[in-house]
């Protein structure tokens, strides 16, 4: 072995392989990275999933609905709808056709 191969077998973490039931080696994950796992997921709910659902449920409750009623009925919103929803069915066709 050269010395820069010694140095990086060294330094790299050793992942153990197992041969599962169709010969595919699975790698087991080290430590570190079951650890660094868990935070990006507890991160994601805590900043993305929590206030999204808070906002769900705040805009289900009687003063929610009663903008939502009110938005919907309005003539400017519909059309601001109705151009949003063809301009972005024409780029969809578009962008599949080139």
């Amino acid at each position: 072995m050269t010395i820069t191969t010694q140095v990086a077998t060294k330094l790299a973490p050793q992942v153990k392989a197992r041969q599962s039931k169709g010969g595919q080696a699975k790698q087991k994950l080290d430590l570190l990275t079951k650890v660094i796992m868990f935070i990006t997921i507890s991160l994601l709910l805590l900043m993305i999933i929590l206030p999204l659902a808070n906002i769900l449920v705040r805009s289900s409750e009687t003063t929610g609905v009663e903008v939502f009623k009110r938005l919907l009925s309005d003539p400017v919103t519909q059309k601001i709808f109705q151009n949003t929803v063809v301009i972005g069915l024409s780029v969809g066709a578009l962008g599949t056709l080139v």
